[in-house]
């Protein structure tokens, strides 16, 4: 009995043993190549909505700035009240259109839009537009789709990698 659970454990051992190979040249995982092309391709999309915006700013002729997030944005009216904060509960008037002028959401219909400032599921770019603004202000935004519904959309009326125009009002910090 000895001798055959110590031959079943030497076939064992030798058969672990002839799957490993040393002599085979180091090959880059597969998963490597993946990521890289990954990231080329979205680095070329940003840069493709990037232009995008720009061109459609520069049709429009409006006064837009472009953050380091990517996110155009003009103040239309500075407001005189404070500023939100991280936290605070903000209400707004908003509409929102895509770049080709198709209107999606608007608080005339909808009504106001109340969250909390970077503690809710609202979009990225809404919450970062929002504490450019003062109680009371105007602002008009251009989100690239990184900063909006991404990959696929709000699965309403935001299409899939949508660049998104939000203006903004800020009525309301609790």
């Amino acid at each position: 009995m000895k001798f055959l659970r110590l031959s079943i454990f030497f076939v064992i051992i030798v058969f672990m043993s002839s799957c490993i190979r040393t002599n085979e040249p180091h090959r880059p995982k597969r998963k490597d190549n993946y990521e890289k092309k990954l990231i080329e391709i979205n680095k070329y999309l940003v840069e493709k909505d990037q232009q995008a915006i720009a061109d459609y700013v520069k049709t429009h002729e409006w006064n837009m700035h472009r953050d380091s997030m990517g996110m155009w944005y003009e103040i239309l009216k500075q407001g005189s009240g404070p500023e939100p904060k991280d936290g605070n509960i903000v209400t707004i008037e908003y509409k929102v259109k895509l770049l080709d002028g198709t209107k999606c959401y608007d608080s005339d219909s909808l009504g106001l839009k109340s969250f909390k400032v970077n503690h809710s599921n609202e979009i990225r770019g809404l919450n970062d537009a929002v504490q450019m603004l003062r109680l009371g202000g105007e602002g008009r935004f251009i989100f690239p789709p990184y900063l909006a519904y991404g990959l696929l959309g709000d699965q309403k009326c935001i299409p899939p990698r949508a660049i998104v125009i939000y203006y903004i009002k800020l009525v309301e910090i609790k």
